[in-house]
């Protein structure tokens, strides 16, 4: 049986976006050649009670950022009301199985109110060669098996 260092590859694919900011932040595309699968992971910091968020999968089978497409099947808007929907220091996790195309791009659509994205981790999994290697972005990994106590 594996694990999680062994079976995944993890990227961080976007750095922390001011609240202030609007429109649409792209990620790092991910080239997926050697997975069937990508999680993206999108940290959010402090979000005002009223804000829209949508985060979004786009891909094609291009590596650039100008011919990448969004449909409605990777793409998952959610509102905040500050209460039942509090969006503040949370996390919003899409998966993709077996993407259309090669080179996928996470993609997180701010309106209406402030949204502060701590960043965007990308673990690709599925992989069809066995052990992975993380991506340059993870600075430190190390599987502990069975430690003694100190």
């Amino acid at each position: 049986m594996g694990n999680l260092l062994t079976d995944v590859e993890i990227r961080r694919v976007s750095n922390a976006v001011a609240a202030a900011s609007t429109g649409t932040t792209k990620a790092t595309i991910v080239d997926m050649d050697g997975f069937d699968e990508v999680t993206f992971v999108l940290l959010l910091g402090t979000v005002t009670n009223t804000a829209k968020v949508t985060f979004q999968i786009a891909q094609d089978d291009v590596n650039s950022t100008a011919g990448m497409t969004v449909t409605d099947a990777t793409s998952g808007e959610i509102v905040s009301d500050g209460t039942t929907i509090a969006l503040s220091n949370k996390a919003i996790a899409l998966s993709i199985n077996k993407p259309k195309e090669r080179y996928l791009e996470a993609q997180v659509v701010k309106s209406t109110a402030n949204v502060v994205i701590d960043g965007i981790i990308a673990i690709l999994s599925k992989a069809r060669t066995r052990p992975t290697d993380n991506g340059s972005t993870v600075y430190y990994d190390k599987l502990f098996a069975s430690p003694a106590n100190a």
